[in-house]
């Protein structure tokens, strides 16, 4: 929601990339100075050091997020990580329609 309200840099693309030595999808960032609110926002997901007084930050993306914790890799474990994901959140909002259905509801 950051990126999309323009508290901080929202890029054209941000998908994840590609490594070309490994082929493995790594998340895809931003440039952002130190001392901006972007860095102070997103302090977690800075990627490299300084160069220049300019720091990369990681697009605020589900696909992007679950490169940043689960480090580089293969399309097809991110697709199941990505799947797995999806499933556990419906999974968790079906439980809480139904389990909190009756504190809030009669019968």
């Amino acid at each position: 929601m950051p990126q999309l309200f323009k508290l901080v840099p929202c890029p054209r693309h941000r998908l994840p990339g590609v490594d070309p030595a490994t082929g493995l999808r790594v998340p895809s960032t931003f440039e952002c100075a130190p001392g901006s609110l972007a860095w102070r926002l997103l302090r977690v997901a800075r990627h490299t050091s300084p160069v220049d007084g300019v720091e990369r930050c990681g697009n605020l993306t589900l696909i992007n997020l679950a490169l940043q914790w689960g480090g580089p890799m293969r399309e097809e474990a991110l697709v199941r990580v990505l799947l797995a994901l999806q499933v556990a959140c419906c999974a968790a909002g079906l439980g809480v329609r139904y389990f909190a259905a009756g504190w809030l509801f009669d019968g």
